[in-house]
């Protein structure tokens, strides 16, 4: 069974983490893939003369921060994976995160994902939308939310 766990460096993603090498544990050879996604664009309303509106950072910039987030994060991963014996491959992709996340699902022929919930308020979800739910509405394979 291939599994793949999305990261984002929250308090519920880590949760995922966990919930994802007990699966390995049990259902795998022993291997994990690990998905970070940065978000590699920003809404023309949110730049101002080639910088983010409220930072002051060039997009440039900011989307290399996201890139570099990223990469600490995944050693992370799989330095805690590694504690547990578990191999971990890691991917890191630059787009929109529910719609990149079902793409490298789709292409890895990934059996299952894990993934963690924010839980976000009825509002907020309403507005913001939820990278979870889209993942769990577009992917062609199990999707585990883990809260």
């Amino acid at each position: 069974m291939k599994i793949i766990v999305c990261v984002d460096g929250s308090e519920s993603s880590w949760k995922a983490v966990n919930e994802a090498a007990k699966l390995v544990d049990a259902l795998c050879d022993g291997k994990v893939s690990v998905l970070y996604v940065y978000e590699n664009f920003l809404p023309a309303t949110q730049l101002e003369g080639g910088t983010h509106a409220l930072s002051g950072v060039s997009a440039d910039g900011l989307i290399k921060m996201g890139e570099e987030k990223g990469k600490k994060l995944l050693e992370e991963v799989v330095d805690f994976y590694k504690d547990k014996g578990i191999e971990a491959e890691t991917i890191l992709k630059g787009g929109h995160p529910s719609s990149t996340i079902t793409k490298v699902v789709s292409e890895g022929q990934f059996d299952m994902v894990v993934i963690g919930s924010r839980g976000m308020s009825g509002v907020k979800k309403f507005f913001l939308g939820s990278v979870s739910n889209a993942v769990a509405q577009e992917a062609e394979t199990n999707v585990l939310i883990v809260k």
